[in-house]
């Protein structure tokens, strides 16, 4: 088409489209005619009513060209202008929108950061995390420790397996000892992360071949805290756990993986070279898959080859498990999160409901605008856009407010969520929330407005304009009540959906409270050492220590009872937890039993926790290495092994491993801080004294003042052994139920949320309602009606919304708390007790909603309201 046949069929258009525009203000100056107006005044009086002879034209523009943007920005102007007129309106739409997509856009950052951002390593869809294997023997070996690599050479799946070990190590000569995360990693570990240092080098091939670790890299917020940034640093000696260490290299800012680790060295090659202290941590094994492997491949094959290679004692007993590296520091998180991003969906469904009623309501005072509009031209698709853009405005607007709120609320989130921090410190507003937060307000705009837009603009020209003013909102009231009523249902069933699953999650985390833990849970103070340093290599050592500080802090003011244990309740240090051969019984199979933690304790343990003593003796000082090997064990442990017998006299050994038996002298309550099924065994610490242990006090101080003690007691003893993690057994409680206060709180805090915007709709779909029939009322009560039987018609209209809704809402709750199965103890997801108690609040609270705006209607005078008609 040429330049001169495109300026021809446009200016056809719109001549076309005139003609079509002149016919609407002709019928449109026909009606004022009929009124006694002038032809010549009928028409100006028309167009002037309108407001802009120039809208007349818009509808042309946009038939070519870049009018479009022309009409867009004149929509914009003009939705502008209207919500202006209406502060009262838009005020209460943006911040109940705001409230709706600042939630949301708080727990996207979440998920993005948790479960959608990449690791910040190299190729991480490929990094997986190989299970099911030990990697190093129980007891120590005089020969070195099983070689882990050796048995996955030669895989065609895996490019590479490295291997790390966390935990903390004693770093002393800066001023106080203190205690820091560190890893040991293999020759392979950063190379496969595909991370390099920033200062300095990686390891060399010869250090880690090296019979005795002695090269360390740091982390880049260590370098900054402890040692200034020094460059200095790289070359020099610093001392972990006694023993020097050069450093090589000083890692990128924000790489501490694995548990916010701050010292790397290499993995020793003998048992007695440990950082950690322990001959039983097995160690995660990480890999790299090969381009077009898949897991499952990976998991069979490693299958077949470690029940080759894998000596007897060396294998967990369960089939080896491979994960990819993010789902592995994921962990439950994901369900958890997901169940959480459904919450506040529906949080801004009810919002987007709240918005369209008012819509639905201004409308109605917007009736005679959109006929005339309608009667000079504008079509119906023309209408809907122009109250859709005023909808996506708001919405925009209340996504700006909510953005704030949301980066408000994700500060606090950082603090709630129990997972990696690898993970969480991602969790921020980043330009992919910035996206999400302006789709979702998009979205939101155009849901809420959409429907009130298509009713708006569906009119009967001939009908409108007959009609006054008056006549105009009786047109569409009928037409507009089940929308109405449609908004009160699907708030009220949305809601009560919310407040079911934070009742679930409420009650459950009450029982899980109310477990009793089988010992004191009050006046306790724990705190970790670690014998690490060479002088503390033999047992000997080990216990002269434990002994000389048990007997200095029992000489503390306020101190009851102490003692030493190698792992505490609710999973603080070491508790593993074994297999067990039993005399008498069936060897042990795995993934066939449950096992038990293994503890090592000191003789005062029992009475200092509170664990009370059932039957046979305690530890004595007896107890030592070269006696008879004894341990005390747990009532559902003796039940479980040795069922109707007397357990005591009775022996036992760790599955797998040979060579040492344990004979039974007492059974002790069940501590289920531990485990839930409460099966634990003890040792004496004089015949295993652990090099990582907890302190334990019974007294009447405060923590603060035990702290204070606690460090001078210890400084007495070694003056660089440094003590950490002194913490409360109530707050050691609090950090067990970590996750599911957080499903629990979150889930509670947004279904209060959704009940006051609930709330809110279902008073402000009364109010309106009450609004719209002053004159009913007024001839109602005119004729003898009185105040109460108002009152009850007014409340019978909500509670009808109400019970439809909760009616919706229980049919919906029963499917969807299924979902919520996994995260409840003790309590089913259709909980009668739960659906009742919560469908009653809701009514309650509907009830009192519907009454305030019925009282208001009792106020009415007749004599005003048909004055007023």
């Amino acid at each position: 088409m040429t330049l001169w046949d495109w300026l021809f069929h446009r200016q056809q258009r719109e001549e076309d489209l005139d003609e079509e525009v002149q016919t609407h203000l002709r019928m449109a100056a026909q009606e004022r005619i009929k009124q006694g107006e002038s032809p010549e005044q009928a028409r100006t009086a028309a167009l002037r009513e309108f407001g802009n002879v120039a809208l007349v034209k818009e509808t042309t523009r946009d038939m070519w060209g870049w009018g479009w943007l022309e009409t867009l920005l004149q929509d914009l102007r003009y939705g502008l202008r209207q919500l202006r007129k209406n502060p009262g309106f838009a005020v209460v739409a943006v911040i109940t929108l705001a409230l709706g997509i600042g939630a949301n856009t708080a727990m996207f950052s979440v998920v993005n950061a948790v479960l959608l951002r990449p690791l910040p390593f190299q190729d991480p869809g490929h990094l997986v995390v190989v299970e099911g294997v030990y990697v190093k023997r129980f007891v120590p070996r005089p020969k070195p420790h099983f070689e882990w690599a050796e048995w996955a050479k030669g895989t065609k799946t895996l490019a590479d397996i490295s291997l790390y070990e966390s935990g903390v190590v004693n770093l002393a000569g800066q001023g106080e000892p203190d205690r820091v995360a560190a890893a040991e990693v293999s020759e392979h570990f950063f190379r496969l992360l595909g991370i390099n240092p920033v200062l300095g080098r990686s390891f060399l091939a010869a250090e880690v071949a090296a019979e005795h670790p002695s090269a360390a890299i740091l982390s880049y917020r260590l370098w900054q805290t402890c040692y200034g940034s020094d460059p200095g640093l790289i070359g020099k000696t610093v001392h972990l756990n006694g023993k020097p260490f050069t450093v090589v290299g000083i890692m990128p800012s924000g790489f501490e993986f694995p548990a916010q680790t701050q010292i790397w060295v290499t993995l020793p090659r003998n048992l007695g070279d440990e950082m950690f202290g322990g001959n039983m941590i097995a160690g995660t094994q990480i890999a790299r898959l090969r381009p077009g492997a898949a897991l499952d491949q990976a998991r069979a094959e490693l299958e077949v080859i470690a029940r080759r290679a894998i000596p007897v004692g060396a294998r967990a007993g369960n089939p080896v498990s491979v994960t990819l590296l993010h789902e592995f520091l994921v962990g439950n998180m994901r369900p958890a999160l997901l169940l959480l991003l459904g919450a506040v969906a529906f949080v801004l469904l009810i919002a987007c409901a709240n918005v369209a009623h008012l819509s639905f309501a201004r409308g109605v005072g917007r009736f005679r605008e959109v006929a005339l509009r309608a009667a000079l031209g504008a079509g119906r698709a023309r209408l809907v856009r122009q109250l859709l853009t005023e909808s996506v405005l708001l919405a925009i607007t209340g996504g700006a407010l909510g953005l704030l709120t949301g980066a408000l609320t994700v500060q606090a989130a950082k603090k709630l969520i129990p997972a990696q921090d690898i993970l969480t410190r991602g969790i921020t507003i980043d330009q992919w929330v910035l996206s999400f937060t302006f789709i979702l307000a998009v979205l939101t705009g155009i849901i809420s407005g959409l429907a009130p837009a298509l009713q708006s603009s569906k009119l009967d020209l001939t009908e409108a304009l007959k009609e006054g003013a008056s006549s105009h909102t009786n047109l569409i009231l009928g037409s507009r009540h089940h929308w109405r009523g449609l908004v009160g249902v699907l708030e009220t069933a949305a809601a009560l959906v919310l407040l079911i699953g934070a009742g679930l999650l409420i009650r459950s985390f009450g029982k899980l409270l109310e477990v009793n833990p089988g010992f004191r849970t009050t006046g306790l103070v724990a705190a970790r050492v670690s014998l690490l340093e060479p002088r503390y290599n033999t047992s000997e050592g080990r216990l002269n220590f434990f002994q000389d500080v048990l007997a200095r802090v029992k000489t503390l003011p306020g101190v009851y009872d102490t003692a030493f244990a190698n792992a505490l309740p609710f999973g603080r240090g070491g508790g593993v937890m074994l297999g067990l051969d039993v005399e008498g019984g069936p060897k042990f199979q795995w993934g066939s039993g449950a096992g038990a933690f293994y503890l090592v304790v000191s003789t005062d343990y029992f009475q200092t926790m509170g664990i009370p003593f059932l039957r046979g003796r305690n530890f004595t000082e007896g107890d030592r290495k070269g006696s008879t090997p004894v341990a005390i064990i747990s009532q559902s442990l003796a039940r479980s092994s040795w069922p109707g017998q007397n357990p005591l006299g009775k022996h036992f050994s760790f599955a797998g491993i040979a060579g040492q038996s344990f004979e039974v002298v007492g059974v002790v309550g069940d501590v289920r801080g531990l485990n839930l099924e409460g099966q634990q065994m003890y040792f004496p610490i004089f015949q295993q004294p652990p090099n990582v242990a907890f302190l334990v006090i019974h007294g009447t101080q405060n923590s603060s003042a035990v702290t204070a003690a606690l460090r001078g007691v210890i400084r007495s003893v070694d003056k660089n052994e440094p003590i950490s993690s002194i913490s409360t057994m109530e707050q050691l409680i609090s950090q067990s139920v970590a996750e599911p206060r957080f499903r629990t709180l979150l889930l509670g805090i947004f279904a209060g949320l959704a009940l006051l915007l609930a709330v809110v709709g279902i008073y402000g779909i009364i109010s309106y309602s009450v609004s719209q029939r002053t004159h009913e009322f007024g001839v109602r009560m005119a004729l003898g009606a009185e105040r109460q039987d108002v009152v009850r018609l007014v409340v019978s209209q909500g509670m009808r919304l109400t019970l439809i809704g909760v009616a919706v809402g229980l049919v919906a709750a029963l499917g969807l708390t299924r979902l919520l199965a996994t995260f409840l103890y003790s309590v089913r997801p259709t909980d009668p007790a739960t659906f009742m108690v919560v469908s009653a609040f809701m009514i309650g609270v509907a009830l009192l909603a519907s009454y305030i705006p019925a009282r208001r209607a009792t106020k009415v005078d007749p004599m005003v309201a048909l004055r007023d008609e």
